[in-house]
């Protein structure tokens, strides 16, 4: 089959490999601080690299030049850890490749270097030689009844994605028979938006000098049902100069996944009113700061119900929680054409946050909204509730602010508000105060 040369504009110039080289050859020495460099080392390096990029840009792709690059490593007289450290210039590579599956070739060719490294040096582990008696099958029956009644699912194949064999449990995490696995490449198990991710992953680990990793991505079913799965891959040499694979250990970790997100939204939201909580609320005004250019402002309403004590006391605490709830739902409703986040950050206090683009024009609006939001009663089982509310608001522009002070400066507004007699707005931009 004729080979299609796939690199166009991503030819690397003589310098970029060089200096590639050098980075290479730094990495290699902070693993083996003893090693001793070949007098052309950067040489050498820049050549294998050029090898390196040919094949990850080549169509069919080819991961025997990995084997090359891991004799060649060895035959210049480099250390052990020249193989491992080899995932640095695969990354550069495959980062500024033009084929789709780059991520995926930079991991099957790091296995590969690694691969042709131990069998140039003749530390390949040898296999230990069985008589093929009995005992030997029993052997092997026994080994496989385990993988077969195993409660997790286990792939054993070839580096270059072939599945050589996997159980029934997988088979049932992917909701297809079993025959079918045989005949898929893993990396058609898993779903598409997490491929490069996932392969990226497994390249970050193996660089890391460990022949095993750990990947958590989603699978997809024939289906179209979504699972969370958690991959142990574990590279294993070829005894006796057979060729490598890997063994994938794989568990359905849907339900934690889920169980996990809960917790996450549960302790960002107010069980009472489903809104977002407090620590919610500084986890988003963080994010605005981080992201945010010199220029930005950000505005927050800080709204605090009046005389909400009084509700309690008439009419006790389950239908102060009824009114609460309600106040919540007018509250998000009077800013759902703007698409603001309301939270409630404890008791009968709310915020409404503004994100840049703000000013005040736009969270007088918002303040307006608010007060209006609350005009006609609240009805309550047999009662009809009358509710007013207090807002103290800001503009400030968000570079270097700190979410508590930009909040404190709301509740300063705030309680102006109440000092001037309740049901109405104030608002602080640092520089003069605006009520309404």
């Amino acid at each position: 089959m004729a080979r299609k040369d796939l690199r166009g504009s991503i030819d690397m110039e003589d310098a970029e490999r060089t200096l590639l080289a050098v980075q290479w050859w730094e990495h290699i020495i902070a693993s083996s601080p003893s090693a001793v460099a070949p007098g052309n080392v950067e040489e050498v390096l820049a050549d294998l690299i050029a090898e390196l990029a040919a094949s990850m840009n080549t169509d069919p792709f080819d991961a025997a030049v990995g084997l090359q690059v891991g004799a060649a490593l060895v035959t210049a007289g480099l250390p052990e850890a020249a193989p491992i450290s080899s995932v640095l210039p695969l990354r550069k590579l495959a980062a500024v490749s033009l084929v789709d599956d780059a991520e995926r070739r930079a991991s099957v060719l790091l296995a590969s270097v690694v691969r042709g490294y131990r069998e140039k040096s003749a530390r390949a582990v040898s296999s230990v030689p069985i008589d093929p008696s009995e005992p030997r099958a029993i052997t092997e029956e026994a080994f496989r009844a385990a993988l077969d009644s195993a409660a997790v699912g286990v792939v054993i194949g070839d580096l270059d994605g072939t599945v050589r064999y996997t159980n029934p449990a997988m088979a049932a995490q992917m909701g297809v028979p079993l025959e079918a696995l045989r005949t898929l490449s893993v990396f058609d198990y898993t779903h598409p938006d997490d491929v490069d991710e996932a392969n990226a992953q497994f390249l970050d680990q193996m660089g890391r000098g460990s022949s095993t990793a750990r990947v958590e991505s989603r699978m997809i079913r024939p289906d179209g049902e979504v699972r969370w799965s958690s991959v142990v891959v574990t590279l294993v040499p070829g005894p006796g100069g057979h060729p490598d694979t890997f063994v994938a250990v794989a568990e359905d970790v849907t339900e934690r996944r889920r169980l996990q997100e809960e917790l996450h939204w549960q302790a960002r939201h107010d069980a009472l009113t489903g809104l977002s909580n407090r620590r919610g609320l500084l986890e988003q005004i963080d994010a605005i700061v981080t992201a945010a250019t010199s220029d930005d402002r950000i505005g927050l309403c800080f709204a605090d119900l009046d005389q909400f004590k009084l509700v309690n006391d008439q009419y006790g605490h389950t239908i102060g929680d009824s009114v609460l709830a309600a106040v919540a739902h007018r509250l998000q409703s009077a800013v759902a054409e703007y698409d603001y986040t309301v939270t409630r950050i404890g008791g009968d206090e709310f915020v409404v946050l503004i994100p840049p683009p703000a000013d005040d024009t736009r969270v007088v609006a918002v303040a307006d909204a608010l007060l209006a939001s609350l005009t006609t009663p609240i009805a309550v089982g047999e009662y009809d509730v009358r509710m007013s509310v207090s807002i103290g608001a800001v503009v400030a522009e968000v570079s270097d602010q700190e979410a508590t002070a930009l909040l404190d400066a709301a509740d300063r507004a705030l309680y102006r508000a109440k000092s001037d007699g309740r049901h109405r707005w104030v608002l602080h931009d640092g520089t003069d105060t605006e009520t309404g």
